[in-house]
């Protein structure tokens, strides 16, 4: 059991990809932090992923490396789509506004760290573009949400069924509804977070979802 932090590297062999990341060493089932790559712990680790101890430190010196580590990758275009890797570290240890935004492009990003007016601009110039096509399946969401809210689960199921049906499902993060979901998943986690402002699906919530329904 490693009881400080370290640094790691996953193989996933099924999908020819990577995730780089660190852990502070205190949970010794613990796997990965990422929203994108296939959510697991150390005890349902799939055959086919792989794990290197990359270095092992204090937690600001894994901090810093994981995020020099992360910008080389990134600095590299094809390199950086052979992982699953999103952020570029832990905004604890590293700023994430300029290039380190995950948003930074050529030199210019457009988040709220960096111009919260022009971003709601930008942001009603996209609602009023794409809502033809998103309010397809985006209006159903709200409506599921809002009958969930209120427990009125038969309506809620209708409107589930229509998101479900429409959404293109091509996310990849825990938080974006994806194939193979159920009512039942995302109506239980309405349940367990009425009181929680902003509560999105996490990959934790997943697992511990689909572990329960195995017992």
């Amino acid at each position: 059991m490693l009881s400080e932090a370290f640094a790691y590297e996953w193989y996933d062999a099924k999908n020819n990809m990577y995730y780089f990341g660190k852990h502070n060493g205190s949970d010794p089932n613990y796997a990965h932090s990422s929203s994108v790559m296939p959510a697991f712990k150390m005890n349902t680790k799939p055959d086919h992923m792989h794990r290197t101890i990359m270095a092992t430190g204090t937690n600001e010196e894994i901090a810093l490396l994981e995020h020099t580590v992360l910008k080389n990758l990134r600095a590299d275009t094809e390199l950086w789509k052979q992982y699953y890797n999103i952020a570029l570290g832990d905004p604890n240890y590293v700023p994430m506004d300029g290039e380190n935004n995950n948003n930074y492009k050529d030199g210019k990003y457009t988040d709220r760290l960096n111009d919260s007016e022009l971003y709601a601009k930008l942001c009603a110039i996209d609602h009023v573009k794409n809502w033809p096509v998103k309010g397809v399946y985006d209006r159903p969401r709200q409506n599921f949400s809002f009958h969930a809210k209120k427990q009125q689960r038969e309506q809620a199921e209708i409107e589930w069924n229509l998101w479900y049906k429409y959404h293109p499902k091509k996310g990849k993060q825990a938080k974006s509804i994806q194939q193979g979901d159920s009512f039942e998943l995302w109506y239980n986690f309405v349940q367990d977070h009425l009181h929680i402002h902003n509560a999105v699906m996490t990959r934790e919530y997943r697992l511990n979802q689909h572990n329960w329904k195995r017992r």
